[in-house]
């Protein structure tokens, strides 16, 4: 055990960072995680993501998608959650969660209130959205094209509502072997 000396009536203690404002933001996830869910009905993919730019640049939102469940529906959402974000980081066959780590894309987060466990209001963040360009169906009788993984240094958009971000995708700028020790 170490010796430490810390006198906290000498530090005004933390009230915590809170959600950050609801926007479309650039992001890249640094932890994934499969775990079975709680009730052992299936898996869980739980997802770190951290913001890479702006103000909030640093800030995390946590993810848990449903890839595995008992309940056909609950599969069926966390699954093409998980499809929507592969295809914003252009990731369109994965075999491993290391392979959804440090690539970059944009989202639309939004602001959830909650009850925590005292009891007491919270706000916290979730992903609403994942921008990637979706191809466009072939002419009737014409096969479709072979589809190439995204472009990642352009926006992308899902198509199904809202636009998305005008600026192109960035990313590199905080990733792990480019940030200064």
């Amino acid at each position: 055990m170490a010796s430490f000396s810390f006198n906290a009536n000498e530090v005004d203690p933390s009230s915590g960072a809170g959600a950050i404002p609801a926007g479309d933001y650039e992001l890249h996830c640094i932890e994934a995680n499969l775990k079975p869910n709680s009730k052992g009905t299936g898996e869980l993919l739980e997802l770190t993501f951290e913001v890479l730019s702006g103000e909030y640049a640093s800030r995390k939102i946590w993810e848990r998608l449903n890839v595995r469940h008992d309940n056909p529906i609950a599969q069926k959402i966390g699954q093409e959650a998980l499809s929507a974000l592969c295809h914003a980081m252009g990731a369109l066959q994965v075999n491993d969660t290391e392979e959804l780590l440090w690539k970059p894309f944009v989202a639309k987060v939004a602001i959830e209130p909650y009850k925590k466990n005292d009891g007491s209001d919270a706000e916290r963040n979730l992903v609403k959205k994942y921008y990637f360009e979706q191809p466009s169906a072939p002419p009737e009788g014409k096969p479709e094209p072979s589809r190439a993984a995204p472009n990642p240094s352009t926006a992308r958009s899902t198509g199904n509502g809202g636009s998305a971000p005008s600026r192109p995708v960035t990313g590199g700028a905080n990733v792990p072997w480019k940030r200064s020790a």
